[in-house]
């Protein structure tokens, strides 16, 4: 009997499956303090930490407060250039950061001021040094800085920037190129939307490309016959912001790219020219096989507004997917109105479910407050029959 109860100890139990000792309760308890004295430890540490940190942004902004209010002398044309150096490094960060700040300022005038001061104090030299040179962290603030001030110096570092093995320096010299909103910073645009490596997002930099070519869309042409699908679908996507007639020749072969998101893309550019040849692009569009692309083709008919579109909208009330008739619905109102005799031809033409989807379009785009409108009381037997 001995012999068995010794074999059932050390075989164990549900319980304890190993059959060992539980841990005595002195250990137990020794282990909870240990832990909650940890706890208290490690958040006492955080708050000290927090408190620091809250302290020192503190002291930074009063002292900020105060700089500024003493910069007067620094944006005088007469100051010393000597009284720069004077400055402790700290405070010439924090005033760096007082002058970009105010290059955006609603005053020309006054913007102008700093950013010439910002180039006499030399500041704007050590930002150039710093972006070919420095750590990525200054890097990465000379590039957010130089983007505040329009020199050539600082167009061309920041293009030749564009080969930084920094991610994140890379991403901050799209950025600043696209504040400049200077035509030579699109050669190093294409350099990063043409490479191998995706590192900016394509609406990041078809922003910055769309900013640099405002006054010259055609400028970005060449990307448009780029051999990288990604090259061509962010340069149509920068026109769709910028486009004009001068692109025209470059944009009509893109609706024969053999990538869907190429085509859409230049159906939102062609929404900004008014030219025949326009709407027979987008009638080829609103036959594509792609759903998504035939929906930005109707879309760009309804921008255009132009006439010559209502029969392809007419046409695309029958389009199988609900969202592209939904889209010919509201390119037909923004076309022809919302008019009876529209009502009448799509009667004519379409299927109840296109009538149904003009329909819908009208009342989501307050077909019964017009109604409303014309029965008032100047109208009075109207106005009666409607009570």
């Amino acid at each position: 009997m001995g012999n068995n109860r010794i074999l059932i100890r050390a075989a164990g139990s549900a319980d304890n499956p190993l059959g060992m000792a539980p841990p005595p309760q002195e250990l137990l308890k020794t282990a909870v303090l240990i832990l909650g004295t940890a706890t208290i430890v490690t958040s006492a540490g955080i708050f000290v930490l927090m408190e620091i940190r809250f302290n020192r942004l503190t002291a930074r902004q009063v002292r900020r407060i105060l700089l500024e209010s003493r910069l007067l002398p620094l944006l005088d044309e007469n100051a010393p250039q000597m009284l720069w150096s004077k400055i402790s490094k700290a405070d010439q960060e924090i005033i760096e950061e007082i002058l970009v700040d105010q290059t955006n300022s609603p005053s020309v005038r006054r913007a102008n001021a700093v950013r010439s001061r910002i180039i006499a104090l030399g500041i704007f030299d050590r930002w150039l040094w710093d972006l070919r040179g420095g750590t990525v962290k200054q890097q990465m603030h000379a590039c957010v800085r130089i983007g505040a001030v329009h020199d050539p110096r600082g167009v061309d570092a920041l293009v030749a920037a564009v080969k930084d093995p920094s991610r994140l320096v890379r991403m901050a010299v799209v950025v600043s190129l696209g504040r400049l909103k200077d035509p030579r910073g699109i050669a190093g645009l294409m350099e990063v939307a043409q490479a191998p490596e995706r590192v900016v997002p394509d609406l990041t930099l078809a922003a910055a490309l769309a900013a640099c070519a405002e006054n010259d869309p055609a400028l970005l042409s060449p990307l448009l016959k780029s051999r990288g699908t990604r090259a061509r679908v962010i340069a149509a996507w920068a026109l769709s912001e910028i486009a004009d007639a001068r692109v025209l020749p470059n944009l009509l072969p893109l609706i024969a790219d053999s990538d869907p998101e190429v085509r859409g893309k230049s159906a939102r550019a062609l929404a900004r020219i008014h030219n025949p040849q326009t709407i027979e692009a987008l009638a080829k569009l609103a036959t594509d096989p792609v759903w998504f692309v035939r929906v930005r083709a109707m879309d760009a008919l309804g921008r255009l507004g132009d006439p010559a579109g209502e029969s392809i909208a007419l046409k695309g009330l029958e389009d199988p997917v609900r969202e592209v008739r939904y889209r010919a619905a509201s390119a037909l109102r923004q076309i022809s109105g919302m008019k009876c005799g529209v009502a009448m031809k799509v009667l004519a033409t379409a299927s109840r479910r296109g009538f149904s989807s003009l329909i819908s379009e009208w009342e989501h785009s307050g077909f019964l407050l017009e109604v409303v409108r014309g029965l008032s009381p100047a109208q009075r037997k109207k106005y009666r029959e409607s009570l």
